[in-house]
């Protein structure tokens, strides 16, 4: 048996934390615990429910051709919204601006069905609402998880984010199974009614656990954050773990791109508009589904054993050798197999352990420096992405070579996550040293 397996084999068989035991130390984290999970529940069921809509309008507009000039409004209007969302955290508390951000895209579902109404040209419409749900999605997860870090220690981030990020599973699960059979007997206006119930659900139950955490924490932690508007941007580029973070983005946003690219010009030779919308659907549940296996049988040992950046490196891996796999076998059919196996292990482990990271810096950090992370950055390397793989297919290149070039992006990203505890602020072990 090779060194590395056995010394994984002693891990586990040292590890405390490796029973069927509820990975919670009081009744308050419990109800912290639930409050979280049926929030993460309803935001992802609120974006998964509409999600299919955007996806089918991409391969309506072109596919890659049109990905380029889309990512690039996402990214200019997400620059735009950046300042103004420094000034809303800078000025007002948790208990304030989390409201505000969530009332404003809950007012946007709510007038999608008017503005779907108007006279409007497919790509008009297919623009504004492809760029829109973008940033939806962004700016409600990225404030989600930043309110995580902000109520949860490192410590707990180990034993309960796996948790967290299971509800939320289940709530992308249940979104395109629901989006199914709602678009079938009251249509799209239908799937922004249903979406608007879950976020608000999800904003209620932040603002509960705010109040419930408020008896752990400081009175600082319900006080503004101050600082400079553009704070988020300065501390990411000066602080080392944040600025790793943002390069590792970057890598899974190379794979996922390249990814996105083939699916949404193979979703083009799908012609029917119903039946594009059903497949992407039926993509989104697999890839849910398998998320849901991974957190229920791998993430939360991974976790506590290897800790965030082994848990991180290791899926990176296993995605650098299907990616080659995907390559050498040049069949375009499996694309949609290759981007389930990908987002799954992206959601199922990826993001719980890179989330639990953001516990280890600081509150202005947290909301300002990941929130800059999770929606500039991310957009930019996405448009790079994007548009170098516009280019490379009009220079000829094939579905093999972009499968080697995300293969590239996702062996940097093993390399550069399994070191990175070593540029934390105060070094974080794994639970099971604690």
């Amino acid at each position: 048996m090779p060194a590395f397996a056995i010394r994984m084999a002693i891990k586990f068989k040292q590890a405390p934390s490796m029973n069927l035991k509820f990975p919670v130390a009081s009744r308050r984290e419990l109800g912290m615990l639930l409050l979280a999970g049926v929030c993460f529940f309803s935001v992802l069921f609120s974006y998964y429910t509409i999600r299919p809509i955007r996806e089918q309008f991409a391969s309506a507009l072109g596919g890659s051709e049109a990905l380029p000039w889309l990512y690039l409004l996402v990214f200019c209007t997400i620059s735009a919204l950046q300042p103004f969302y420094g000034k809303v955290v800078s000025q007002y508390s948790r208990r304030i601006f989390v409201p505000i951000v969530y009332t404003f895209f809950l007012l946007c579902l709510l007038g999608l069905q008017s503005f779907f109404a108007l006279d409007l040209s497919l790509q008009l419409k297919g623009t504004a609402f492809y760029v829109w749900v973008s940033i939806f999605n962004l700016f409600v997860v990225a404030v989600f998880w930043s309110c995580m870090a902000d109520v949860f220690r490192h410590e707990q981030a180990l034993r309960l984010y796996s948790v967290i990020a299971l509800f939320g599973s289940f709530g992308a699960v249940a979104g395109p199974m629901i989006a199914k059979v709602v678009v079938q007997s009251q249509g799209e206006p239908g799937l922004y009614r249903v979406a608007s119930v879950a976020l608000l659900v999800a904003l209620i139950c932040l603002i509960a656990l705010f109040s419930s955490a408020r008896a752990e924490q400081t009175e600082s932690a319900d006080k503004p954050l101050g600082g400079s508007l553009y704070a988020g941007a300065v501390a990411t580029w000066s602080n080392p773990l944040l600025l790793r973070l943002a390069i590792l983005l970057l890598c899974v946003d190379g794979v996922s791109t390249i990814l996105y690219t083939l699916l949404s010009d193979y979703g083009k030779t799908i012609t029917e508009t119903a039946a594009r919308t059903a497949f992407f659907a039926s993509i989104d549940s697999r890839t849910n589904a398998l998320t849901l296996f991974l957190q229920i049988v791998i993430t939360p040992f991974f976790l506590r054993i290897w800790g965030a950046g082994k848990a991180m490196s290791a899926p990176a891996m296993a995605n650098c050798l299907m990616l080659l796999i995907f390559a050498i076998s040049g069949e375009a059919g499996a694309i949609a197999l290759t981007v389930i196996i990908s987002r799954g292990f992206a959601y199922g482990l990826v993001n719980p352990a890179r989330e639990s990271l953001f516990t280890l810096i600081d509150r202005e950090a947290k909301y300002k420096a990941k929130n800059f992370i999770d929606t500039v950055v991310w957009r930019f390397g996405d448009l790079i992405m994007v548009s170098f793989v516009a280019l490379a297919i009009k220079l000829g290149a094939s579905t093999p070579v972009l499968a080697v070039c995300a293969a590239g992006f996702a062996l940097t990203g093993s390399v550069l996550s399994w070191p990175i505890l070593k540029l934390a602020p105060s070094k974080a072990e794994p639970a099971t040293s604690q």
